[in-house]
C-alpha cells in the first residue's frame, strides 16, 4: 500500500492546482468524506479507497496526455478524404 500512496503522491504532484482542486472535490463527493493526497492523508485511507483513487488519477492523467492527440487528429482528418458514414451489416463478399 506504501508504494500505491506514493504513486498517488507522485502523480498527483504533476497536476495543475485547478486540476488537483477538481479531482480532491470529485473524490469527496463519491467518498462522503473530506479526501486530503498527502501521506497522511492517505494513510486514514482503506485498501479499496487507495486503489479507486490510484485508477481515478491514472485516467485522469492519461487523458491529460492523450487529448492533444485527439484535437491534433480532429483537426487533420477535416483535411482529408475520410468516409463520413458508418454502415452497419455484413460485408459484401462478391466477386463482379
Amino acid at each position: 500500500m506504501k508504494e500505491s500512496i506514493e504513486r498517488i503522491i507522485s502523480e498527483f504532484n504533476t497536476l495543475h492546482q485547478q486540476e488537483k482542486n477538481l479531482l480532491l472535490n470529485g473524490l469527496t463527493k463519491h467518498f462522503g468524506k473530506c479526501m486530503e493526497l498527502s501521506s497522511t492523508g492517505l494513510s486514514k485511507c482503506n485498501q479499496m479507497e487507495i486503489d479507486t483513487i490510484r485508477k481515478m488519477l491514472s485516467g485522469l492523467c492519461l487523458t491529460k496526455e492523450y487529448v492533444p492527440d485527439i484535437l491534433t487528429f480532429k483537426e487533420w482528418s477535416k483535411a482529408e478524404n475520410l468516409p463520413k458514414e458508418i454502415k452497419l451489416g455484413h460485408p459484401d463478399h462478391t466477386v463482379g
